[in-house]
């Protein structure tokens, strides 16, 4: 009889969390294989550099035109890209991609200002090899920045 041995199972167990680590590291850093849809109405036939950033705001009585600031990063960056006002309920601004954008919407209500902030990444993504043709889509950027009121 051999003691130091273990049972079959037991080396499986072992090598299990090995393989399952693996594979979440595998899928996990190619964005190919991160992608929200495998829709391929959505392609690009050429590499993106800019896209439209949409800025959904809410209109009412006391809020005809929404101030809205556009920043480029997270809101402690201070980076002002745009001041501007939104009198519609959805306003765009062309951007360069693979950046992380943060509005600032200011809202009235009586005598009390509201504060909105909203902050997403656009980024482009090469998913050719799930289409087979040469295809770009562009995720993220739509910055909802509504108040319910």
């Amino acid at each position: 009889m051999v003691l130091n041995h273990p049972a079959p199972g037991i080396k499986l167990l072992w090598f299990a969390p090995f393989i399952l680590g693996f594979a979440i590291y595998l899928y996990s850093c190619n964005d190919g294989y991160i992608i929200e849809t495998d829709d391929c109405s959505e392609c690009l036939g050429f590499e993106p550099y800019e896209a439209d950033l949409y800025i959904k705001v809410s209109l009412g009585d006391e809020n005809r035109n929404v101030p809205v600031v556009v920043l480029r990063g997270k809101l402690e960056n201070h980076d002002t890209l745009l001041a501007d006002t939104i009198s519609k309920k959805t306003g765009y601004i062309r951007v360069p991609l693979d950046q992380y954008y943060t509005v600032v919407a200011t809202y009235y209500s009586g005598n009390s200002i509201i504060k909105a902030v909203d902050g997403d990444e656009i980024k482009k993504i090469n998913i050719s090899n799930i289409c087979g043709d040469i295809c770009w889509v562009v995720k993220g950027g739509i910055l909802n920045v509504t108040i319910n009121r």
